[in-house]
């Protein structure tokens, strides 16, 4: 049937961030496919409910506190799926932030620019370096690489994150041409505005005025709304199964047309706006 493209059914799923937003969200569209899903992540309280929930639709999850930043870590993650599962078909980098909202950007310190480029780029690579032995030896597996649309436009109080989300996509290329021959699928999702309990900016004030106001957040999107979590796991999902299986290198965005709409100007989200 054409539907079993779409199915996981067997596939063992890592899912960095995997702890709220749209890492849980993602989490459980895979789990909801067929996947087990290892779901990693900082802070095991958060895990530990994706896990459950996972459990809840009736698929294996597996907690492995992971800080992404660090490459033994992440080695250390893919090493605790082989140890339970056996194998792994499926890494979604996931796991980001970091943003310096608000602070100007010539203030960002040496450490607060390493440390954004680390989470959101470094990390990256450590997790796609970390599974590829093992797909190549399988001779199949799925990246998927989560970005932004802050890569793919400047942000002018977001330059450390936007900077390291564009390198996120040019990665996902790069790999994605240097893995191909190895049955290696390397794939990008940017995401533009999910309105998430992570992302909050406060306006600023309107230029002469002093004042800021926030305006609903339907109000900068063409589709009159933010995206919501299920809607990035479907796109997960259509990535991680043989559906996707000639779609390699390729950014994918996810934003319900806002960056063709002009939705908002760069460096507030959709909760925020500059008072006239």
């Amino acid at each position: 049937m054409f539907t079993e493209r779409f199915s996981l059914d067997g596939k063992i799923a890592i899912v960095t961030g995997a702890g709220r937003g749209l890492g849980r969200g993602q989490s459980l569209e895979l789990a909801k496919a067929g996947a087990d899903v290892v779901c990693a992540a900082r802070t095991v309280e958060e895990i530990t409910e994706t896990a459950a929930m996972v459990r809840a639709l009736g698929r294996r999850a597996l907690v492995v506190q992971t800080d992404v930043i660090d490459s033994a870590q992440m080695e250390r993650l893919v090493g605790a799926t082989l140890a339970e599962f056996g194998k792994v078909d499926i890494l979604v980098n996931n796991a980001g932030g970091g943003g310096m909202q608000g602070k100007p950007q010539h203030e960002i310190t040496d450490d607060e620019w390493r440390y954004v480029i680390d989470l959101n780029l470094s990390s990256v690579y450590y997790g796609a370096r970390a599974v590829y032995p093992h797909m190549a030896k399988q001779g199949k597996g799925k990246i998927i690489n989560v970005a932004s649309a802050s890569g793919m436009r400047g942000d002018r109080r977001n330059v450390a994150y936007a900077a390291s989300k564009a390198g996120v996509i040019n990665l996902t290329s790069a790999l994605a041409v240097a893995w191909a021959r190895d049955g290696i699928n390397v794939n990008c999702i940017s995401p533009g505005p999910f309105p998430t309990e992570r992302w909050q900016v406060t306006p600023e004030p309107a230029p002469g005025s002093g004042r800021a106001r926030t305006l609903p957040s339907a109000r900068f999107s063409p589709m009159q709304r933010g995206g919501r979590m299920e809607e990035m796991g479907y796109l997960c999902v259509l990535l991680a199964s043989n559906a996707s299986d000639y779609i390699n290198g390729q950014n994918v965005l996810i934003d319900g047309g806002a960056m063709v709409g002009g939705y908002a100007p760069t460096g507030y989200t959709l909760d925020s706006y500059l008072a006239e």
